[in-house]
């Protein structure tokens, strides 16, 4: 090759091309490259031009010219810089560009080097239809530097030959990768605080779901414990410890209102016979009976039934005078009467009945619950010395009333 061909001497051509038999075409575009090229390298451009080469489906990639600079750079024979340029490449992406319709902006999408590795073949076919590729290489070179450069070129398919040229020019754009490089690192990191917060957040909002579940279980637990704590176990109602903490409340509201508060106090006649003659399962029969009938006649949603103990039972009846008290008492022994249990040993009947005792008073300072139930009291005492199956009315001092 002669310098009036190609503008470089034949001592400094290390290409393959022009030393084989090319087709007139090739030959011809190569030497007019060369040419060119040559003539850029002695610009003052910090770009380094380049013209590499390879057989179509080959893997052997070789330099047809590039500058003296890059040579230098890669510490390496001109022969030998395309292998080693391969060995010192750290990373690459390449980028493709794609028209978007018919509008004149482009797509660019970036291919790491895994997809690079996966899909080499296909990437080839897309970038000889497009004519052009761009790529940003990460090299290790010999001073023990890192730097970046792009690669933006052009390619050429010479059919004939079966060669592809690639024409570019390198520039380094190490300090613009090292800003993205560090981006993409902040936005890794920001990307694993953020994956850490929503990892943190779900443990948040699992443990908070399985405490509220867990106080839901807790409240519920200690509604069944306070009902336990609060029923009869055998008649299901209001026990002696309900029966307290209601009289209590009633009448400190009674005493808000000034209204009467009563109480009736109800036992079963001779009980302590009846189980000896039926049994103790039919005692607690006859206790469930009883209830059901008092319940049937204290309708209001502010009374309570409870079980006073054995066989007594308490009725509270709020906002009721003691005439009205009497009234229930004698629907609820009527009731008893009704069932009709059959009490063989009952002295004063041949069926189950109650005696019951009513007090009423209206709560004030210098009065306490227990004057209520003490009067209910003495006067189911006066019910059961009258001969029992009778209702009677506790009668206080009238200035204890009023």
């Amino acid at each position: 090759m002669h310098r009036n061909r190609c503008c470089i001497p034949k001592e400094e051509y290390w290409g393959r091309i022009l030393n084989s038999n090319p087709s007139a075409r090739l030959k011809q575009r190569l030497q007019s490259y060369l040419v060119v090229f040559s003539a850029f390298e002695k610009t003052a451009t910090p770009a380094i031009s380049y013209i590499s080469a390879w057989q179509e489906g080959g893997k052997e990639i070789w330099y047809e010219y590039t500058s003296r600079r890059f040579i230098d750079l890669m510490g390496c024979h001109a022969r030998d810089l395309a292998d080693v340029f391969q060995k010192s490449v750290i990373d690459r992406r390449i980028y493709k560009y794609h028209y978007v319709g018919f509008d004149p902006g482009i797509k660019k999408e970036i291919i790491n080097q895994d997809e690079l590795n996966t899909a080499r073949s296909k990437l080839r076919e897309e970038v000889k239809e497009a004519g052009v590729i761009e790529v940003v290489y990460k090299v290790a070179i010999p001073q023990g530097q890192v730097r970046w450069f792009k690669d933006q070129a052009s390619l050429e398919i010479h059919e004939q030959d079966k060669i592809c040229l690639s024409l570019g020019y390198l520039t380094d754009v190490t300090k613009e990768m090292e800003v993205e490089e560090n981006l993409q690192r902040t936005e890794k990191k920001l990307r694993e605080a953020n994956q850490k917060i929503e990892r943190v957040n779900f443990e948040l909002i699992k443990e908070i779901s399985e405490r509220q579940r867990a106080e839901a279980a807790l409240k519920e637990a200690n509604k069944a414990l306070h009902r336990l704590a609060t029923l009869d176990g055998l008649t299901q109602i209001a026990n002696r410890r309900q029966l307290d903490e209601r009289l209590h409340q009633e009448w400190e509201r009674m005493k808000r209102e000034q209204k009467p508060l009563s109480l009736i106090l109800c036992d079963i006649d001779f009980f302590k016979l009846y189980n000896d003659a039926y049994g103790h399962q039919s005692g607690d029969n006859c206790l469930c009976a009883i209830t059901q009938a008092i319940h049937v006649n204290v309708k209001r949603a502010g009374d309570l039934v409870a079980r006073y103990g054995g066989e007594e039972f308490a009725v509270i009846l709020p906002n009721t005078y003691g005439s009205q008290a009497v009234h229930v008492g004698e629907l609820i022994r009527k009731k008893i009467i009704k069932l009709a249990i059959d009490h063989k040993n009952s002295p004063i009947s041949p069926f189950v009945t109650l005696s019951l005792g009513v007090a009423c008073l209206i709560p004030r300072r210098g009065l306490l619950p227990g004057q209520l139930v003490k009067g209910a009291d003495e006067a189911l005492y006066e019910a059961k010395r009258r001969g029992r199956n009778r209702v009677v009315l506790k009668r206080f001092n009238e200035l204890l009333i009023n």
